[in-house]
């Protein structure tokens, strides 16, 4: 009789995937994609597996614990359309590491800022173990106070609500920059993205470099 543990192993082997969340339901859903334990891509980060082990047909969905266990940083930048309707489309190399669910906040400067979970609890506990009450106060108000958790659709576009946008100087924009910065995604009015980009020259870096011995 299979239990958890050997499905477990069955649909790492199928995924490829070592770090699996899997929700174990019996008969029929909706979504139907192979028997025989093989399985189908759906969307970036969610994949759904049939088996049929003894008299009993299985369905899974199947996903990466995204942003649990981060072991990729997010890095480059890309153009991205913001829609009628205020969404806007992350590129695909980013949307794995972020997770299914994130938290939105205002970042540094004057942009949005996307952390995975794991990264969003790592900051805020790094806030209230180092930070003294007066200084806390100030920051939850400015990071946790303009924070909202959300997920992508399945075609993977974020919707930004006015009141983001408007705090980010993106309400009315068509056009944002994505900017994976290391352990966050920051989304950038696309004026003032080029404006700091620019305003950071080789010589400067080198010096910083130097400074601090990398």
């Amino acid at each position: 009789m299979a239990n958890i543990s050997n499905i477990t192993k069955i649909l790492q082997i199928i995924t490829k995937c070592p770090a699996l969340n899997i929700c174990l339901t019996m008969g029929l859903y909706p979504y139907i994609i192979n028997t025989g334990g093989t399985k189908s891509l759906i969307n970036p980060y969610l994949s759904q597996a049939n088996l049929i082990l003894g008299n009993k047909f299985l369905h899974f969905t199947v996903s990466r614990k995204g942003g649990e266990h981060m072991d990729e940083l997010f890095v480059g930048h890309k153009p991205c359309k913001i829609d009628a309707k205020g969404r806007i489309s992350i590129p695909s190399s980013m949307r794995a590491p972020l997770g299914q669910s994130f938290i939105a906040s205002r970042g540094f400067g004057n942009c949005l800022a996307l952390y995975p979970m794991e990264e969003w609890n790592k900051f805020m506990n790094k806030i209230h173990e180092t930070v003294s009450q007066k200084d806390r106060k100030r920051l939850e108000f400015y990071f946790s106070a303009n924070a909202e958790k959300m997920s992508l659709d399945g075609q993977g576009r974020l919707l930004l609500n006015e009141n983001l946008r408007s705090k980010v100087n993106l309400l009315g924009e068509s056009e944002a920059q994505v900017f994976g910065n290391n352990t966050r995604i920051e989304i950038w009015n696309a004026q003032l993205f080029e404006e700091q980009l620019n305003a950071v020259s080789a010589e400067e870096v080198e010096n910083i470099l130097d400074e601090y011995g990398i």
